[in-house]
């Protein structure tokens, strides 16, 4: 299985180099026995240190002398934050339960109870062993140092804003953002005259700044990294998933509204077809990531259809599953390839 670009230490900065290891022994006995911050770092922070066998600079992990103080450290941490989502779940609940039942009660006690679960995968999965660590803190380093990473980034932002460019731009020059939908949405009366084009434009069309917004932050997010680990091909399967879900949406979901709209079916699809790469086809994520990124995905499912009004959650269901089974293409594709360069098929 190749190994993914985090895993290189050719991608670290080459060490200081002493005169002799003595220094070297009084420099270490410096900066890590008396230094706070050193023993109270964590993977996602941008720490490199010299380290006695390696010729690269390399997280404090590494270190023998920390590994006892880090691992003691993320561990409290993660029961402190896991403890800090639990209380106001079980307010949440003692309100739902002695207060006259009100659903939204209920609803934020399960939201809470998911945030303290996902502290508690973070730690058990990924933050309880040495190697653990040392994968998550390599990941850190290239995730906010590769210029891959950057470059994917910017591609990420700058597709986001176009999109809510254009939005402002078809407030403007219509004078409304209802005149808009009822154009370029998804718009389902216009779906059962057969204008399918509307699965392209409509889910580029947000419903608010807040809808907006969240759907901006999680693009530059999971589309940078799928741009980064899986490659250009993550573009064709956030398209199809757009449509797909914004289709089944359509097709299966609740029909309170004559419309849906926003580009997080395609971002569910990234998600799915992250988590699915590296199940199927090759790690990309360092041990305990991808159950982490589960976790997010539930409450994300859980938010918008327990809190929001009128949720797209089939589509956004269905988004999640196609990018999952999209890896189940590449599989066949690269069978395909391989047979086409060998002559075998």
């Amino acid at each position: 299985m190749k190994v993914p670009i985090w895993l290189c230490h050719s991608i670290l900065p080459i060490k200081f180099h002493t005169t002799g290891d003595a220094l070297l022994k009084e420099v270490e006995q410096h900066d890590v026995i008396e230094n706070e911050k050193i023993k109270a770092w964590q993977p996602q922070q941008r720490m490199l240190l010299d380290t006695r066998g390696f010729s690269r600079k390399l997280p404090p992990i590494f270190r023998k002398e920390l590994q006892s103080h880090i691992i003691d450290n993320l561990r409290h941490k993660h029961q402190h934050m896991s403890i800090g989502y639990l209380i106001p779940a079980i307010i949440f609940l003692i309100n739902f339960m002695f207060y006259g039942f009100d659903l939204y009660a209920l609803y934020w006690s399960l939201i809470f109870l998911a945030m303290s679960l996902l502290y508690q995968v973070e730690y058990r999965c990924g933050f309880n062993t040495i190697n653990g660590i040392k994968e998550r803190a390599l990941f850190f380093n290239w995730l906010f140092s590769s210029s891959l990473v950057k470059q994917n980034l910017i591609t990420c932002v700058l597709f986001g804003l176009a999109i809510g460019l254009i939005q402002v731009f078809f407030f403007i020059h219509y004078g409304s953002e209802d005149v808009a939908f009822n154009l370029y949405g998804v718009m389902y009366d216009a779906l059962l005259q057969n204008e399918y084009w509307r699965l392209i434009t409509g889910p580029t069309l947000h419903y608010s700044a807040l809808h907006y917004l969240n759907n901006f932050l999680m693009l530059s997010m999971i589309g940078t990294l799928c741009l980064s680990l899986v490659g250009y091909k993550s573009i064709i399967i956030f398209c199809i998933g757009n449509i797909l879900g914004a289709y089944f949406q359509y097709l299966l979901g609740s029909h309170q509204l004559d419309n849906c709209g926003g580009i997080s079916f395609g971002i569910y699809s990234l998600l799915g077809l992250l988590l699915g790469f590296n199940l199927l086809i090759s790690k990309v994520l360092p041990k305990g990531f991808p159950q982490s990124l589960l976790v997010i995905v539930i409450i994300g499912l859980f938010f918008s259809e327990l809190l929001t009004n009128n949720s797209a959650s089939i589509g956004h269901f269905t988004g999640f599953l196609f990018g999952i089974a999209s890896n189940l293409f590449l599989i066949l594709l690269a069978d395909f390839t391989v047979g086409v360069t060998t002559g075998q098929l």
